[in-house]
């Protein structure tokens, strides 16, 4: 995961062969999410039946399954699996699906393809499949679990952020190993075998810079495909040193070319207890130090005492003099309010993306007088807005026959007057009559009629037309 302090954009290569920037063979077609795209054909050296392969991919649902949903998604995945003689492990959580899954080439494709034909949300997923697998590497059997959350990290249901509101920016391959040598990039290192931890890992950060004013990130960006992905990429595994242990039969994986003599010499981990070097994570060990629980790992010869005195183990990190907090902060408040100050920013902005509408003046000497009586003259409208307060009236007409129609602009002596006899036409219960019929006072929009008045020839009486 990469927090920039400042925002950068990134060129990318269009090609589909193997190139080789900056001494580094780089496999373009690998740095490539599937999301929205046919699934990569299958190498034909590779079609023999001695050969299987592994399906990884994760799909978070937003909104969540309801429950209902929940039960009839596990059922669905069980039955696409077991018509395509699919095995592995699952599982199905409200929150979506996260699966580890093995089976002949075509089987797994045919499993892909059927998923995105049962729900098109599944065309959003990035299946990223690795062909060529002996076959004592696949497992035995299916197992599609209902669970509450696809990663155990406390961060289901009310407490998880949004990652369509607050997900980071997803990252291909070859476009995050150029990132990572921004001097301006933070790099997380967070352990993130196929990319679904950090989906919801740079929401939470992009959901906390929301709520903190002491968080200043300009962009929170992650690899599309996480580490497997990337070691795919660089066949000599770009910035990436060691071993990349994975959840499945494989255990582990390294980059393609890379000899193993040069992984081993990259690798700068210890056993936790006797510190001979190693380079194997079995056994499920842990930091024994309250709220740790980091995976530690432990040589052969030391898994018995480790069993027996777990206490034993502590991780670097807090071999260091780290703690964790005590406090957990209070994610369902943290979220409530990011989410009210994102839709107060989005609607500010809407507003801010409208047209400007022109800004309304008024004549400060001028009032449009309406419902006037057909008997109206000069006189009578100059005795009802109150003698010396207008000057001159111009009775409008009708276009087609030239007479007038009940209405008139008049041109008061001052904008103090004429505020006053609009607030008496408008505001007071008597308002203002012409022949004992009340009329209607209103001011007059500024438009090019500026001088309408200059060389004015006032008639006492409005014209009566043809």
């Amino acid at each position: 995961m990469i927090i920039y302090h400042k925002i950068l954009w990134y060129s990318t290569s269009n090609s589909n062969t193997s190139i080789t920037m900056s001494h580094e063979v780089i496999i373009p077609q690998n740095a490539r999410a599937v999301c929205g795209k046919d699934l990569p054909p299958l190498d034909p050296s590779l079609s023999s039946s001695d050969t299987g392969s592994i399906l990884l991919f994760y799909q978070y649902i937003e909104p969540e399954w309801t429950k209902s949903q929940h039960k009839q998604s596990l059922k669905k995945v069980i039955e696409i699996g077991t018509k395509f003689r699919i095995t592995g492990r699952g599982r199905v959580a409200p929150e979506g699906l996260n699966c580890t899954l093995t089976g002949k080439p075509n089987d797994i494709r045919s499993f892909c393809y059927a998923l995105r034909e049962w729900d098109d949300v599944f065309s959003e997923t990035d299946f990223k499949i690795t062909d060529g697998l002996p076959l004592d590497k696949l497992f035995k059997s299916l197992s599609i679990r209902k669970t509450n959350e696809l990663v155990a990290y406390g961060l289901a249901g009310e407490k998880a952020p949004s990652l369509k509101k607050f997900g980071g920016t997803h990252l291909e391959a070859d476009q995050y190993h150029e990132a990572m040598q921004d001097p301006e990039a933070v790099i997380i290192d967070m352990y993130c075998t196929g990319g679904i931890r950090c989906e919801r890992a740079t929401a939470l950060l992009n959901q906390m810079t929301t709520v903190s004013a002491d968080l200043n990130l300009k962009g929170v960006y992650h690899c599309r495909g996480g580490i497997e992905r990337y070691v795919k990429t660089y066949a000599e595994g770009g910035y990436w040193r060691g071993k990349n242990y994975l959840f499945d039969r494989r255990m582990e994986q390294t980059p393609q070319i890379k000899s193993s003599g040069d992984v081993e010499s990259d690798i700068e981990s210890k056993c936790c207890l006797c510190r001979v070097k190693w380079t194997v994570y079995r056994g499920q060990f842990k930091c024994h130090r309250s709220l740790c629980g980091v995976p530690v790992i432990v040589c052969d010869s030391c898994a018995r005492p480790a069993t027996e005195n777990p206490r034993r183990l502590i991780c670097e990190l807090c071999q260091e003099g780290y703690r964790a907090p005590v406090e957990a902060p209070d994610l369902v408040d943290m979220k409530r309010k990011a989410e009210e100050l994102m839709s107060e920013r989005s609607a500010l902005s809407k507003r801010d993306s409208l047209p400007s509408k022109k800004l309304k003046i008024f004549y400060p000497d001028r009032l449009f007088l309406s419902r006037l009586p057909l008997t109206a003259t000069l006189t009578k409208v100059r005795e009802a807005l109150g003698p010396g307060n207008v000057l001159f009236v111009k009775w409008l007409t009708d276009k087609n026959n030239g007479g007038f129609y009940g209405s008139s602009i008049a041109l008061l002596s001052s904008p103090e007057i004429t505020q006053e006899v609009l607030k008496r036409g408008s505001l007071t219960a008597e308002g203002i009559k012409v022949d004992r019929k009340r009329i209607k006072v209103a001011q007059v929009f500024m438009k090019d009629d500026l001088n309408m008045f200059e060389k004015f020839q006032q008639n006492e009486y409005p014209p009566v037309g043809y």
